[in-house]
């Protein structure tokens, strides 16, 4: 629905619905839209950084690296702008 609808229009009823239950289900597992947006992003982009966590900068480097990768071949790509902007 993200991709479809865009994250300004989203709606905890729409997802609801297109699952085919109910909000208090949806509101069971996600308090609040940005909460079901992260982890449904989380869920389709995993990242997993492969770097020595003693260099902070070369994991911060390496996740955004991984981010823009899973992204970019993504159609969720699009939809991560409309949720940043």
């Amino acid at each position: 629905m993200l991709v479809e609808t865009g994250f300004a229009a989203l709606t905890i009823e729409g997802v609801a619905s297109s699952a085919g239950g109910g909000r208090p289900t949806i509101y069971r597992c996600w308090a609040s839209r940005e909460d079901l947006v992260v982890d449904a992003l989380t869920a389709t982009v995993p990242i997993a950084s492969t770097v020595d966590a003693g260099d902070l900068l070369a994991v911060i480097a390496s996740t955004v690296r991984a981010a823009i990768d899973g992204l970019g071949g993504s159609e969720l790509g699009g939809a991560v702008v409309g949720v940043l902007a």
